[in-house]
């Protein structure tokens, strides 16, 4: 006779896994969507959040319910995420207890934190503001920990979970998503770029629709403003250089299209590709040009080293997707060529629009003190200094900030923007405004010390070590290849920026694909 509990059970279980499916393809679709000034439990302004939330949340209830469930690979997973937060929770406890300026923080800056101080002073009047100030910041010490886990590795591990069984799947789920934001980011951009080129209705349809998807110049008085204060491509992001992280993880996806049978569907893709270059192009964000172009490059030369195709069938392949690229980058100029500001708001430097000077002031620029180069160098020596003079637990996630003033010369004050970021840091307290994350692992150096760069990178280069070297053809897929490519380009990115939560869903997939279910069996079968 059949187990009918048995067979429910497994019935449940699927479907438990089917909203998990769908709450990872509706995240990936959102990620560029935000919800403006209204801020979500958890989630904050990015709807993304909201899905992904829900998917772990399910993934919990699945394992309350399954108590057995987990393989053996999970539980090493799941010891590892305990080591993050741990790691993360004692560096910032210690931050907290050794914190060296409490003077510095004037409570009428924290409005929340004042009128909670007041209360609690009716019921406890002995109560002094530095030892309820201190308790307050190891609150905050938790819950950051778990933020900052939660928001990394959980979506990893989660992903991981869904797809292990089968990762061929993941990534055409992943496809799917991606597709569906990029008709977003398509969708809106046609509009921008009537905009960058003058039309007043596409400046009145964008300025309807950018006080909902933004919180205008919530972020030290201007970011992100309603309009990009430069001739520049942002699409539905608030600024340019994330739209070019989230296209360093979209447009290698991508590049499997050229080389399947060519087909209507196919053609579509490929379109879309041309499209998101063009936007790429258009942006002018350079660390996301740098990026892309380096995964280009990486692409044409894994695919050459090890697919199976024959010389002739690579070439012509490569040279497709090559002249497409060049075709997208060509039009983008001619777009650009027309580009000019019609708001007061809005700098136009009226440069020549030539390949010689994009290459120059885009990609180029990246070296020397061009745009914003000595800003972000000074804020990188500085924080780099922090970490270096807190080497072992750093000085706790989110408390760099005095820290980094403490590091920086006269001269270094008197740069534009960090003379800015100083003067909101002064303005605003240094628990509300600060330096920005301008390279994240100096970021995580300086907060979580060594250690905490080391627990960072752990997994991807793991991930990388073990592809490499397989022994199967694995790296001859390339699906896989692309996935690993975008997975190295979104790791370099976080030298030049914060992170992205695109770096953990790309990171999941490829675990799904090193450790996927013929191997946990294998392990299993150990045991």
């Amino acid at each position: 006779m059949i187990d009918l509990t048995i067979e429910t059970g497994d019935k449940f279980k699927k479907f438990l896994l089917k909203i998990q499916r769908w709450c990872f393809i509706c995240g990936v679709s959102t990620i560029p969507v935000m919800t403006g000034s209204l801020k979500l439990p958890i989630a904050g302004n990015q709807v993304a959040y909201i899905f992904i939330t829900l998917g772990v949340l399910t993934f919990f209830i699945e394992n309350y319910i399954y108590p057995n469930n987990l393989t053996s690979a999970e539980k090493h997973m799941i010891r590892f995420l305990k080591v993050i937060f741990l790691w993360a929770l004692l560096c910032s406890v210690l931050g907290v207890l050794f914190y060296p300026s409490f003077a510095n923080i004037d409570l009428n800056q924290m409005r929340s934190f004042k009128n909670l101080f007041y209360h609690m002073k009716q019921l406890y009047p002995d109560l002094s503001d530095l030892s309820f100030l201190k308790g307050w910041m190891l609150y905050r010490a938790l819950r950051n920990s778990i933020a900052y886990a939660a928001s990394s590795y959980l979506i990893s591990f989660w992903i991981y979970h869904i797809y292990y069984k089968d990762w061929k799947q993941g990534v055409k789920d992943l496809k799917k998503a991606v597709l569906v934001a990029s008709f977003l980011i398509i969708s809106y951009s046609v509009i921008e770029t009537g905009f960058l080129c003058g039309s007043v209705s596409c400046k009145a349809i964008l300025a309807k629709i950018n006080v909902k998807i933004f919180d205008v110049a919530s972020g030290q008085g201007w970011w992100p403003p309603l309009f990009w204060n430069q001739l520049q491509m942002r699409s539905l992001f608030p600024e340019p250089s994330h739209l070019g992280i989230f296209l360093a993880m979209v447009i290698p996806l991508f590049f499997t299209e050229f080389f399947t049978k060519i087909n209507k569907i196919s053609l579509v893709k490929i379109s879309v590709y041309c499209c998101l270059v063009m936007m790429l192009f258009m942006s002018k964000a350079r660390t996301g040009i740098v990026v892309i172009g380096f995964e280009f490059f990486l692409f044409i030369c894994v695919i050459y080293i090890y697919t199976p195709l024959s010389s002739r069938g690579k070439f012509e392949k490569l040279i497709f997707l090559i002249s497409c690229t060049i075709l997208a980058f060509v039009f983008s100029l001619g777009i650009m060529s027309n580009f000019k500001s019609i708001d007061n708001k809005v700098t136009d430097s009226h440069e020549v629009v030539s390949v010689q000077n994009y290459v120059q002031n885009n990609v180029t620029s990246v070296t020397g003190n061009q745009r914003s180069n000595s800003a972000r160098k000074t804020n990188v020596l500085a924080t780099l200094k922090v970490g270096m003079n807190h080497p072992i637990f750093g000085v706790g996630i989110y408390t760099r900030n005095e820290y980094i003033a403490g590091q920086l010369t006269e001269l270094d004050k008197n740069v534009g923007e960090v003379k800015l970021w100083l003067k909101y840091m002064v303005e605003q307290g240094p628990m509300q405004s600060g330096f920005p994350d301008t390279n994240h692992f100096i970021t995580i150096f300086s907060e979580q010390g060594i250690i905490g760069v080391i627990l960072f990178i752990c997994p991807t280069c793991v991930l990388l070590l073990k592809l490499f070297l397989e022994k199967r053809n694995i790296k001859q897929d390339i699906e896989i290849i692309t996935t690993a490519v975008a997975l190295v380009g979104l790791n370099i990115a976080l030298l030049a920026n914060e992170d992205h939560f695109g770096v953990f869903i790309i990171l999941g997939l490829m675990m799904a694909i090193i450790w996927r279910k013929e191997e946990v069996q294998a392990d299993e079968s150990k045991d």
